[in-house]
């Protein structure tokens, strides 16, 4: 039963890091049109779906 218990442990650990990982990756990557709400990469002036501009 404890093992059971530390191997569901260090896999919620290892999902729990690799979506913090992926959401820094994300921030660092994308920015999020404010209009329309779509992930637009950083060196993108207009948004790619609906044309109004990045900050």
């Amino acid at each position: 039963m404890g093992e059971t218990l530390l191997n569901l442990l260090l896999f919620v650990g290892i999902l729990g890091l690799s979506a913090v990982a992926t959401q820094l990756f994300a921030s660092r990557m994308y920015n999020r049109c404010h209009h329309c709400g779509s992930l637009n990469a950083k060196r993108r002036e207009r948004c790619r779906i609906c044309s109004e501009p990045l900050p």
